[in-house]
């Protein structure tokens, strides 16, 4: 994880591949963290049409080898 941002209602989230070996990657969200919605953004943190879906406190998704993944975490 290199990055954590806290805006207004929404949590940022940015993940970095540095390994060199992408694949799918599960993260487990806090019991207190009461996000709905998970919606990939690029580097400047503008949506993409990507969502990606919360099962429990679990989103998964793939990652690409050496790349960046912003993802924006909302309550509704």
């Amino acid at each position: 994880m290199t990055a954590l941002q806290k805006n207004e209602d929404d949590l940022l989230l940015r993940l970095w591949e540095q390994a060199g070996m992408g694949g799918e990657v599960t993260i487990t969200l806090p019991e207190s963290f009461r996000y709905k919605k998970a919606i990939l953004c690029n580097l400047r943190n503008v949506k993409l049409e990507n969502e990606i879906n919360i099962t429990g406190q679990k989103l998964r998704l793939n990652i690409d080898a050496n790349a960046p993944v912003t993802i924006l975490l909302t309550a509704q």
